[in-house]
């Protein structure tokens, strides 16, 4: 191949596109911060088709000119949006003219060649109005390759002779395939494939909706029709809020066993659990699988025959789909780490056509039938259609009217829409675009990040033009170490870890500028920089607790607690034997801000003595203060909220959230029924700054700069933003809501404790190290035979999971202990199926050998026994436990519990028990696609550990470190 090639999967909801350079390397393009181009048309006033996300914005004003899906109106000649009749083939162009414009400027050239997928079944009508759509759109080069045999390209591991299942889940189709390579050259062919239109994404979202309604709907029916027929634009926007929640939910459920959805109008949170989300997704999963089926039966391919099943398409993520398909067929589905730019990265690897590779022809099975109807609704979701407006026709064409409920044109408005505030991977960050204005990449922690999105809203709107432009600041969230590091460094920008490149930097705190200011780039700082807002990092409390210690009267500091830490009554020094000892949530200051500035405090405050004292008192570290407050709450809702910690550094604006129900991460809840209060330690304090740095950097143009300090002035006109959040302004200030509240102060007295320089942290952390709370781990790793299954980097999952495991005996000190567990099927009869690789020993040469060699041996067989293993692991090391060193298991699991043992509910029973009679914390990995992450998730609540998602095989690195920093 010679240039670049661009490939694009165009989609039914959205379209994916990837280049291709010759030398191998791939880049998946961006459309307004996502790697997903909504593939919606919508006719704007002045005639121009609009594509992607500003069709679905112009939409929400003239939805009579909107399509959202051209690609099902391929045979219907010409579509009428807007009163106007409008060929088909230019909806398509609109939409490939956005990838092949966005290609151009990326690469700073054309696309040499741009290949187009389709599915098999289409003939050359069909593929005849994507060629001359992609002409329209000034793409050169053009060839057509069908979507499964892409994907097959993309898997790259089939082979001669084997058979690959291809089963695609988007958010509004779905499309099974059976693919077999034929030749010793990359050579396929299509078996059979079949379809659905009406199961995919879109369709979970309406279930989850459905649901709500017959719950809501009974309760109020006239508030429920607001948010399914909404008319007003108070009750659009509600009704999108409903939609874009209940995908929000649908996401998060992959990841945890229970969220919430908000319901507007009623302002209520409807709880909702995996297992329902499993109900309500179980008949559209089951009508897939059973068209799967059919396919493979068409193709005469029996289950056990093939070589593979590879999922593909967004909505695959869901856990229920790998699981239905592993029980339905007996073959363990095959996840990647993107599965919607699967088939447009495997496009641009199906090899030119030449004497002994001619271009691929339309399928044998290709037909040029009409597709079938778009337009069945979900089960007591969509009223009755509405006709688009009669126009008269210049010829006889056959005209395709949008027949959309406005119920279900908003689902899929805010299907589409939705990646612009959450499709991204940015740290849980969001970018979102706006049609020409200037832009301006805000990089911030995240903690004020919601904030300064609204603000940005906002600025956008009603804020100053810079050279006649409006202003789009695009706020995104990153790690500030990892951000101070990435600027003080020359290595090229990564995209992938860190999130756009920033103009505008905000860390929280002005130890990480100070940071980028003593490394070789610290030219890229002004001398001073100001701050957005403030917050002083205190001591979180459970308001018994303070009181005992005489709160709020009394003035108490770290002095106090290094006390009551090193008494060996704890609180019964105190009159309350029933609290037990004194316990502290303390966040690693080498990952946290929050953790190092509370340290700071601390060791400016006290002797080393009474740090120490406070170091061993902690229940274990963390690598954000989000797992200690989960816990918290979760303590708290069963009646224990004095039992899990007594105290927890944190900065204001977290326990002002916290007392709301907002946990975060953890999402937003009903308030605690112990609310904390912020303790301001006399003896020392610091303030999160939360400094704001337009970056001298030589790709932040001059208007940007300028754009980026009219923001800043426009946040200090708009100071309330912040008080509403629980942050004092950029002067300190407290806001209404905070004096109101009666567990903070507006105006404490403490010792203001100066940020700590770069040379002082590095004195800090060495002091940390030496005195932290030794730690027994426990490191507990599959080895069942799915760990053998590939993933995007070229490797199985259990050499991904070797290479982070390595590491982990470099990060722990002399003083900790670390064992080596591995787990799958007993090795024979009678025999337990885990298998003690290296006992607990302290850490040293000759262990760091042993783990080493242990983790290098650790090969795939057997099935997965995970309760039993986790059962097994948490009683050994409750048998040798004191009080002195932090015990945890850490389990890193690909699949679902498939031993024996399957009593999950007395695992989780046993693990609360033991709690808070000596603890044994469980930190879980859920490894790859197939992990039961909501098992794992339940297993580390009930151990007040943490749970950790690495279902992106090629992230098992960076989690391994972040768990391990809980040490």
């Amino acid at each position: 191949m010679t240039g670049i090639r661009l490939g694009v999967d165009f989609g039914t909801s959205n379209t994916a596109a990837v280049l291709r350079w010759p030398d191998g390397t791939t880049k998946p393009l961006l459309f307004d911060g996502s790697e997903l181009l909504p593939s919606a048309v919508c006719r704007a006033a002045d005639g121009d088709l609009l594509a992607g996300r500003d069709a679905v914005r112009a939409a929400r004003s003239d939805p009579s000119a909107f399509e959202p899906h051209p690609k099902r109106c391929i045979d219907d000649g010409t579509v009428v949006l807007g009163g106007r009749e409008l060929p088909v083939r230019s909806l398509v162009a609109a939409v490939l003219r956005r990838a092949v414009e966005e290609a151009g400027r990326v690469a700073g050239e054309q696309p040499a060649e741009v290949v187009l997928t389709c599915p098999a079944h289409w003939g050359p009508r069909r593929r005849a109005v994507l060629v001359d759509a992609a002409v329209e759109a000034d793409a050169h080069r053009v060839r057509i390759v069908a979507e499964p045999v892409a994907a097959a390209h993309a898997y790259g591991r089939l082979p001669e002779g084997g058979t690959l299942l291809v089963y695609d889940l988007g958010a509004g189709t779905f499309d099974a395939s059976v693919v077999r390579r034929t030749g010793p050259g990359r050579d396929y062919e299509v078996l059979a494939q079949a379809g659905l239109d009406d199961a995919g994404g879109l369709e979970v979202d309406a279930a989850i909706v459905a649901y709500l309604g017959t719950v809501y709907a009974a309760r109020d029916a006239a508030t429920w029709r607001r948010l399914t027929h909404p008319v007003t634009a108070e009750d659009r926007t509600a009704a999108r809020q409903l939609w874009d929640d209940a995908r929000a939910a649908k996401e998060a459920l992959s990841r945890t066993a229970t969220t919430v959805v908000h319901v507007p109008l009623f302002g209520d949170d409807a709880p909702l659990g995996r297992e329902q989300l499993d109900q309500l997704a179980g008949p559209i999963v089951d009508r897939t699988v059973h068209q799967t089926r059919a396919v493979l039966r068409e193709a005469g391919v029996a289950p056990d025959a093939l070589s593979a099943v590879l999922l593909v398409g967004g909505a695959s993520r869901l856990p229920l789909v790998a699981a239905v398909l592993h029980r339905r067929l007996g073959v363990a589905p095959t996840s990647v780490e993107r599965p919607e730019l699967l088939v447009a990265e495997g496009s641009t690897l199906v090899p030119l056509p030449g004497p002994d590779n001619p271009d691929e022809p339309p399928s044998s099975m290709a037909r040029d039938d009409p597709p079938a109807s778009a337009d069945k609704a979900p089960s007591g979701v969509r009223p009755p259609s509405r006709a688009a407006p009669a126009v008269p026709l210049r010829k006889p064409l056959k005209v395709r009217k949008p027949r959309r409920s406005p119920v279900i044109l908003l689902a899929l408005l805010v299907a589409a829409g939705a990646t612009v505030y959450a499709d991204t991977r940015w740290f849980g960050g969001a970018v979102f675009g706006i049609g020409d204005c200037l832009e301006v990449s805000l990089v911030s922690s995240d903690e004020k990040a919601d904030t300064l999105r609204g603000l940005s809203e906002r600025f956008r709107k009603d804020g100053p033009e810079i050279d006649g432009q409006c202003v789009d600041m695009r706020v995104s969230v990153a790690g500030s170490r990892m951000v101070a590091d990435a600027l003080a460094g020359d290595a090229e920008w990564d995209e992938r870890r860190l999130g756009p490149r920033p103009d505008v930097w905000s860390p929280s705190s002005s130890v990480w500028t100070e940071r980028l200011r003593a490394s070789k780039h610290g030219d890229r700082l002004a001398a001073e920089l100001p701050s957005v807002t403030r917050t002083p990092v205190v001591i979180g409390m459970p308001r018994p607790m303070a009181e005992a210690l005489g709160w709020p009267a009394a003035k108490i500091g770290w002095s106090d607690l290094a006390a009551l830490a090193a008494d060996p009554r704890g609180w019964g020094a105190r009159g309350h034997p029933e609290w037990g000892a004194f316990k502290v949530g303390k966040t690693n200051p080498n990952t946290s801000t929050t953790g190092l500035l509370s340290f700071t405090s601390t060791a400016t405050a006290i002797g080393i003595d009474g740090v120490r004292a406070l170091e061993l008192a902690a229940v274990h570290y963390g690598s954000s203060v989000s797992t200690f407050t989960k816990n918290l709450y979760r303590a708290d809702q069963e009646g224990r909220g004095v039992d899990y910690v007594s105290a927890i550094g944190l900065e204001e604006q977290v326990i002002f959230q916290y007392n709301r129900g907002n946990l975060l991460d953890g999402g937003q809840q009903a308030p605690p029924r112990t609310p904390l209060v912020a303790i301001y330690p006399a003896d020392g304090a610091i303030s999160s700054d939360n400094p704001y740095a337009v970056l001298r950097a030589p790709w932040v143009s001059a208007a940007q700069a300028r754009a980026a300090e009219a923001f800043l002035q426009y946040t200090r006109e708009h100071a309330q933003a912040f008080h509403a959040a629980g942050f004092r302004d950029a002067e300190d200030h407290a806001g209404a809501e905070l004096r109101a509240d009666p567990n903070l102060q507006a105006e404490p007295i403490y010792v203001n404790v100066k940020p700590p320089d770069t040379a002082k942290v590095a004195e800090l952390l060495a002091l940390w190290g030496g005195v932290r709370k030794p730690a027994s781990v426990l490191v507990v790793i599959d080895e069942s035979g799915s760990m053998a299954s590939g993933t995007d980097a070229g490797k199985t999952r259990l050499q991904l999971a070797r290479e982070a495991a390595l590491p982990a005996v470099d990060s722990l000190a002399a003083t900790d202990e670390l064992g080596l567990w591995s787990f799958s099927s007993p090795d024979a009869a009678g025999a337990a199926p885990w298998r003690e690789l290296l006992p607990l020993r302290k850490v040293g040469p000759e262990t760091a050998e042993r783990y080493r060699q242990s983790v290098g041996r650790l090969s795939p067989h057997g099935e997965t026994a995970l309760y039993a293993t986790i059962r097994a692991a948490v009683r050994q090391l409750k048998d040798v436990q004191h009080d002195q060193r932090i015990y945890a298991v850490v389990v890193l699991s690909d699949g679902a519990n498939e031993y024996s043992d399957d009593d999950l509910d007395g695992l989780l029973a046993e693990l609360d028990r033991g709690s808070l009679e000596k603890p044994v914390r469980v930190f879980t990995i859920a490894y790859g696609g197939d992990a039961d992450a909501g098992a794992l998730d339940r297993i580390a609540r009930s151990a007040r550990g943490a749970s950790y998602d690495a279902r992106n095989a090629v992230d098992i690195k960076d989690v391994f470190n972040d768990v391990l920093s809980n040490f």
